[in-house]
């Protein structure tokens, strides 16, 4: 079954490496006693949770390409064991190894799959989360900002549902960085009101990243009222515009 007693003691490994990394253990330290563990563990359950754990460490001290290796076998093994959270928890790590390499596309495709997941198991929080990586590694590959928008939405819409007012503000910065490029000025209304949603929650770092999102649309809507200013003084009286073109160097 899903949440069987099993994937509970998985979990509670995976909480305990994790409790490691927070209290300070170093990277490296945590490595050795995942390795430790890792020989004594009698089942794949357990082995997994500390291949997740182990990808973890790797993430903290930047070695992108094992952390993927290890959080990847850990999620094809809760896969086949049918364990969804720890499946869901292991895809995290993946999409977070992924973006660490600059690989966005691979992260919202991974994301992609899990939000599914999350769907066809009634977990709506998980679904919003995935959704959100699924829209901020749209934004990383650069390839479909369109995409990143709807993702985005889509997640703002789940938090709202549940609640989490945290993960709605980031969903809506999400939203904004979205539309920044093809229309600042929903990018603004998207993140003023992640600036409201921040009032509600006690995270700085949230609040700084929205703050900076919304100084980033203002300035592209500045940029573009210049560009049709000038436009509107060049063409003043002229059926085509007159521009004025750069003068090539003088090389000799």
């Amino acid at each position: 079954p899903t949440n069987s007693p099993r994937a509970a003691i998985a979990m509670e490994l995976v909480e305990q490496g994790r409790g490691w990394l927070q209290e300070g253990e170093p990277p490296s330290a945590v490595l050795q006693e995942v390795e430790d563990q890792l020989k004594a563990a009698a089942d794949n359950k357990s082995k997994a949770a500390w291949k997740l754990v182990a990808a973890e460490a790797l993430l903290a001290q930047g070695s992108a390409g094992e952390a993927l290796e290890n959080a990847s076998e850990a999620l094809a093994q809760f896969k086949q064991l049918a364990e969804r959270n720890c499946e869901t928890e292991s895809a995290a790590v993946v999409i977070n190894a992924l973006m660490m390499k600059q690989d966005g596309a691979g992260a919202a495709e991974i994301a992609s799959n899990a939000a599914a997941v999350c769907h066809s198991e009634g977990d709506v929080v998980g679904e919003a989360w995935m959704l959100l990586r699924k829209a901020r590694g749209l934004l990383v590959a650069m390839e479909d900002p369109y995409a990143a928008a709807e993702a985005a939405i889509a997640s703002c819409m789940l938090f709202r549902k549940v609640g989490n007012a945290e993960g709605d503000a980031l969903a809506l910065e999400a939203t904004a960085r979205a539309h920044l490029l093809y229309d600042p000025e929903a990018a603004l209304k998207a993140g003023r009101e992640a600036l409201e949603a921040c009032h509600s929650i006690r995270n700085p770092k949230v609040r700084a990243s929205v703050q900076q999102t919304v100084a980033a649309a203002k300035a592209q809507i500045a940029t573009s009222q210049h560009a049709a200013q000038a436009i509107s003084y060049s063409c003043r009286g002229d059926k085509t515009p007159q521009y004025k073109w750069p003068k090539v160097p003088q090389l000799r």
